[in-house]
């Protein structure tokens, strides 16, 4: 795991404790796991592009 992908989970945990204040979810679990994976891959990606700049 390189350091986008820590920085994407972050994000995601981020954008869920918001999402989760904002809006009454039945399951917030999921949707903390759910962004923290979204954020992952988004990281990854990221760090992709990157890379094949180089």
């Amino acid at each position: 795991m390189n350091k986008n992908m820590y920085l994407g989970i972050i994000g995601g945990v981020i954008i869920s404790i918001i999402l989760n204040n904002a809006y009454n979810f039945p399951n917030k679990e999921m949707v903390s796991v759910a962004c923290a994976v979204i954020g992952a891959f988004f990281g990854a990606s990221i760090d992709n592009k990157f890379k094949k700049q180089k």
